[in-house]
């Protein structure tokens, strides 16, 4: 591994502040948007509250902390047949999507809430893993 290109990504800790900040900040937007939801969640379609979204996914902002993942990506995409490019995109996207999911969990398990609210995101979580298609059969 070229280790030049390795130190090309990593970051100051101002950097890393700032994007932490970032992310607090989509964090928040994602946070406030959940609220409203409640209030219209009555609809024939997507929810308004969460029918204007943004760009944002779990994906952009471990790529925003992390940067070694999206160097690690592109020298993997070097290395590899055309073909199979697209799979390296999903595996990372897939990958950051359930740790996320996951950290949404842990981070209410240690943040002291009550088990009921435990359990309410632990049914959540079996609810949008669920609700998944590419990632549920009905066999």
């Amino acid at each position: 591994m070229n280790e030049e290109k390795i130190d090309k990504w990593k970051l100051r800790p101002d950097q890393i502040r700032l994007r932490v900040r970032e992310i607090r900040e989509d964090l928040g937007i994602f946070r406030d948007r959940l609220a409203a939801v409640c209030f219209d969640v009555v609809a024939d379609d997507m929810p308004t509250s969460l029918d204007h979204g943004s760009d944002v996914c779990p994906s952009t902002l471990v790529e925003l902390l992390n940067p070694c993942i999206t160097g690690f990506q592109e020298i993997c995409e070097a290395k590899i047949p055309r073909e199979i490019q697209d799979e390296l995109n999903s595996l990372k996207w897939h990958t950051a999507d359930t740790a996320f999911a996951i950290g949404v969990l842990f981070g209410c398990m240690i943040s002291g809430a009550s088990e009921k609210e435990i359990d309410r995101l632990e049914r959540g979580l079996v609810h949008a893993t669920v609700s998944r298609r590419w990632q549920v059969t009905d066999e």
